[in-house]
């Protein structure tokens, strides 16, 4: 799966058990485009590969999205529960602390591995 960024949707590629989304995330709606990826990450968890990595690398998310990215990283938390190898890797500029805050709060809510990472941009 993939689907190629705009204005205000990520880059969203999916292979070989690593799902990445990168860009901004500022749909009106993000429903349709993060149902489809949903969708399809919700077959691949019923038979995943041994160690699967979800890489995010957002430069901005709007409440519409986040609620979206969410309903994803549901299906992750039962991939986590049944005992697949699962981690989330959180990518934020060093100096944008809500980025950095939206990836601490994703990480309080789950209990899948989520790794935060800063960088220079």
């Amino acid at each position: 799966m993939s689907i190629p960024e705009t204005q205000t949707e990520p880059f969203i590629e999916f292979s070989r058990g690593t799902l990445i989304i990168r860009g901004k995330s500022i749909p009106t709606d993000s429903a349709p485009l993060y149902n489809q990826v949903i969708d399809v990450f919700y077959q691949y968890s019923k038979k995943p590969l041994p160690e699967t990595n979800i890489i995010i690398d957002l430069a901005y998310i709007n409440c519409n999205s986040s609620r979206s990215l969410l309903n994803l990283l549901i299906v992750a938390e039962h991939m986590h529960k049944e005992g697949f190898g699962i981690k989330v890797i959180w990518y934020h500029n060093e100096h944008d602390e809500l980025m950095h805050e939206q990836g601490l709060v994703f990480k309080d809510l789950l209990s899948v591995p989520v790794e935060i990472t800063s960088f220079k941009r």
